[in-house]
């Protein structure tokens, strides 16, 4: 979804631990053959904290030192965890994790 020019765009930053974590489920996603998938739903959780994060997912927490929101979603079975800064429009992008019956889920059963 591309923003539109009521909304305002979010600007969105991640760590290098949540890059590296990220081509390692592509690098995975490839290997069992979900790359399209994976990276449609890449495509599509960025578009979302880019454009409407405040709403997208479900307030989790606080960070009150940095005057952020923790917010969590469920998107194509990965669980996305974020942090919206309060005043500004910024975005951290935390970790994505494939969750049970997403086949990069790695566990037991």
């Amino acid at each position: 979804m591309a923003p539109n020019n009521d909304e305002p765009t979010f600007e969105l930053s991640f760590s290098e631990k949540t890059r590296g974590s990220l081509r390692q489920l592509f690098r995975r996603a490839g290997i069992v053959g979900v790359r399209d998938r994976f990276a449609r739903a890449l495509a599509e959780i960025e578009s979302a904290l880019q454009t409407e994060p405040r709403t997208w997912g479900d307030p989790i927490g606080n960070l009150t030192g940095m005057r952020m929101i923790r917010y969590r979603k469920i998107h194509d079975r990965l669980r996305v965890i974020y942090a919206v800064h309060v005043d500004k429009s910024a975005v951290w992008l935390l970790p994505v994790d494939p969750l049970r019956r997403n086949p990069l889920w790695i566990g037991e059963g």
